[in-house]
């Protein structure tokens, strides 16, 4: 059984979670408004939204960082391999993957 002083942060805990939930929600439908405008500003901003949301709530959920970039990592390894028709025709995996470990050395 949970004290007293546990309880408050599991209802927040939760409330934040459902609050991500609904903000990745909110920002993936304004993703697809500000494609039917075409105002790149706006996709932008969605797109980073959506990304930093989609991050704080694995750590809501208890999933490090690390681990969701690790998980990253593997998809894009695996989806190269698997000759995805984005690489295929752009190579826009290598190109994330290039992106990503630039981004690990400039942190080093």
């Amino acid at each position: 059984m949970l004290g007293p002083k546990e309880e408050p942060g599991i209802a927040k805990n939760v409330h934040a979670i459902e609050w991500l939930k609904t903000e990745l929600a909110t920002q993936l439908g304004g993703l697809y408004r500000a494609l039917l405008s075409a105002r790149k500003d706006a996709v932008v901003e969605c797109l980073a939204a959506i990304i930093s949301c989609s991050y704080l709530l694995a750590r809501r959920l208890g999933v490090s960082f690390r681990r969701i970039d690790a998980r990253i990592d593997q998809r894009l390894h695996s989806s190269i391999r698997d000759e995805h028709q984005l690489e295929t025709w752009y190579g826009d995996l290598s190109t994330l993957v290039e992106y990503r470990e630039g981004q690990k050395k400039g942190r080093e």
